[in-house]
C-alpha cells in the first residue's frame, strides 16, 4: 500500500541468492500504492502504482527452490483517482502472483505453484467526457519473469489466475487491461 510500488509480500530479495527448500508460502496479499492527486491537470495525469510478487519478489538476484508449496498468493496493482477529473488516467498492473523475477536467475524443482492471482487495478469509473482511464494489466497468475532466466523441473502450475482491469465507465474511451499468462509470462 502507501504510496509506493509493492512487492515481495511473503520473501523480497534484492541483489541476494535465496534458497527455500521443503517452504510454504501462503496466502500473502500485496497492493500497489493508491495515488490521488487533487486539483492538478498533468497530462498524462496520475498512475497507480505496480504490485510484484505476492509471494516471492526476486530482483537482480538468484533464486532456489525445492520441495516447496507456494500458493494462494494474491497480487494486486494499485488504483488512481484525479480531481477534477481531466486527462489521464492509468491504473497499476500486478505481475506474478505467486513469484516475480526481474534480472534473475530462478531454479525451481519439484515444487508446486498453484491458486495464485495476479489482478490489474480496474478504474472507478467517469462521467467526465476529457478523462481517460486505462485499467491495469496482469501478467502471470502462477510466475512472471521479466529479463530473467527460468528453469523449472518436475513442477506443478495448476489454477493459477490474470484477471485484467477493467474499466467500469468512461466518458473519454472505454478501455480494459490485458490479462496474460494465466501460469507463467516470461
Amino acid at each position: 500500500g502507501g504510496t509506493d510500488a509493492a512487492g515481495g509480500g511473503g520473501i523480497y530479495c534484492e541483489n541476494s541468492t535465496a534458497t527455500l527448500n521443503s517452504s510454504i508460502v501462503r496466502e500473502n496479499y500485496i497492493r500497489g500504492g493508491l495515488q490521488i492527486l487533487y486539483g492538478k491537470y498533468d497530462v498524462p495525469g496520475p498512475i497507480g502504482l505496480d504490485a510484484f510478487g505476492s509471494g516471492i519478489s526476486a530482483l537482480n538476484s538468484t533464486l532456489s527452490i525445492d520441495k516447496s508449496h507456494i500458493l494462494q498468493n494474491i497480487c494486486h496493482g494499485g488504483p488512481t483517482m484525479q480531481f477534477p477529473l481531466i486527462g489521464y488516467e492509468k491504473c497499476g498492473d500486478a505481475y506474478g502472483g505467486g513469484i516475480y523475477n526481474k534480472n534473475t536467475l530462478s531454479n525451481i524443482t519439484n515444487t508446486k505453484i498453484e491458486d495464485n492471482v495476479a489482478s490489474g487495478s480496474s478504474t472507478f469509473g467517469s462521467v467526465s467526457p476529457v478523462v481517460v482511464e486505462m485499467p491495469g494489466n496482469s501478467l502471470g497468475g502462477g510466475i512472471s519473469a521479466e529479463q530473467s532466466h527460468l528453469t523449472l523441473d518436475n513442477c506443478l502450475i495448476s489454477r493459477n489466475k490474470c484477471i485484467a482491469g477493467s474499466n467500469k465507465y468512461s466518458g473519454g474511451g472505454k478501455y480494459n487491461g490485458n490479462a496474460l499468462g494465466g501460469g507463467i509470462y516470461n
